[in-house]
């Protein structure tokens, strides 16, 4: 597939300063910091008498093609100058039910605990745990711009970029989390909500392997790689509260994959 791209906004993370997390796991989580996390309310090969006859083409045409802007506001717990001592807190996050995503910026890197679609909802839970737990953290928007290209494509290309729906996956999967911490949906609905949106994205790989070598489609496949991994990573957590840590460190991870396909496409 051809394709020419126009980005319509530049992706950015911006550091906004403010924070929260809301409502989690048990009352048997030891020191839960959970309790908050969620906020309130190819074709045959031709063979020798094939090579007289005229080849099929397929027919190509020019599609709009086009990804919503996103944004994910995340709770941030700290920054450092090292990996070593941003893990080391991150894990001690991960023990009370926390993301503790490290995730590297211009400022260094940055420890993760959970994020939200709504602005509000991160500001309700920052000021939450900072009167329940007496943790201040930061809101940071992992932000992925709207995307707008021309493609030439086939119709099977064509009917499979229709069908991409990007931004629904980090949606599905921080609606899972909340349901899950908030125990609206059992650790066995989490997992097959999970499953099903890894074997979407493993096929979407897969599909794009096929679709062409150009910039997008190659975009398009890392995407969906880093998605894919980031599920595979929270399946196999066994223990509840891992579990909890890993569909957060989950949606995380994607947003940040998101973030990355719009810079990608603007360069």
């Amino acid at each position: 597939i051809a394709i020419v791209v126009i980005v319509v906004l530049a992706a950015a993370v911006y550091l906004i300063g403010a924070s929260k997390v809301g409502e989690f796991l048990s009352e048997n989580v030891v020191d839960p910091i959970v309790g908050v996390f969620s906020p309130n309310d190819e074709g045959t090969p031709a063979n020798d008498d094939d090579k007289d006859k005229p080849s099929a083409t397929k027919s190509i045409n020019t599609i709009d093609f086009s990804i919503p802007e996103f944004s994910l506001y995340a709770l941030q717990a700290g920054v450092f100058s090292d990996t070593e001592n941003a893990q080391k807190y991150a894990d001690e996050l991960i023990n009370k039910g926390g993301a503790g995503y490290v995730v590297e910026f211009d400022e260094g890197f940055r420890v993760l605990i959970a994020g939200y679609l709504n602005e509000d909802d991160a500001k309700n839970v920052k000021e939450r745990l900072l009167e329940e737990q007496n943790m201040d953290t930061s809101i940071i928007e992992i932000s992925g711009s709207a995307i707008t290209s021309k493609v030439e494509a086939d119709s099977t290309t064509a009917d499979l970029l229709a069908n991409a729906a990007i931004n629904d996956d980090i949606k599905k999967m921080t609606e899972i989390s909340l349901s899950k911490d908030k125990g609206e949906i059992t650790e066995d609905q989490a997992i097959e909500q999970l499953t099903q949106l890894k074997e979407k994205s493993a096929s979407m790989v897969e599909k794009m392997q096929s679709a062409g070598e150009d910039e997008l489609a190659k975009a398009l496949k890392e995407y969906y790689g880093a998605v894919d991994n980031a599920i595979e990573g929270a399946l196999k957590s066994s223990e509840e509260v891992a579990f909890s840590s890993a569909i957060k460190s989950a949606y995380l991870a994607s947003a940040v994959a998101r973030q990355k396909l719009s810079e990608q496409l603007a360069a």
